[in-house]
């Protein structure tokens, strides 16, 4: 992962996990701008599959959305596994975002 790409922007990564909480509980809190969520019950995840048509999301895709400062999705990448390509698009989004608000 690039962090310090990440950091350049002031981006959080925020990675929800569909287990307890202490199944994450020695997940490196401290190493930012990652953060790691437990939703056991999937609650969250039902929630942001709902922004998205019915057909672009099955039950065992991962979903990943950009969004800014206030919650607004710029891009959602959907796929079966996390696509280590991606970072170059998700990075492009972030600094097309922090042009558009830079404060």
């Amino acid at each position: 992962m690039r962090r310090r790409d990440y950091g350049k922007q002031n981006a959080r990564l925020v990675v929800i996990f569909p287990v307890e909480a202490n199944a994450i509980a020695d997940f490196d809190q401290d190493s930012k701008p990652l953060l790691a969520l437990a939703d056991p019950g999937q609650e969250v995840r039902r929630r942001y599959a709902t922004l998205m048509a019915d057909h672009l999301v099955q039950d065992q895709d991962v979903m990943l959305f950009v969004m800014d400062e206030n919650g607004g999705i710029y891009i959602c990448l959907v796929g079966r596994e996390p696509d280590p390509g991606a970072q170059d698009e998700i990075l492009s989004w972030l600094q097309f975002i922090g042009i558009q608000c830079p404060e």
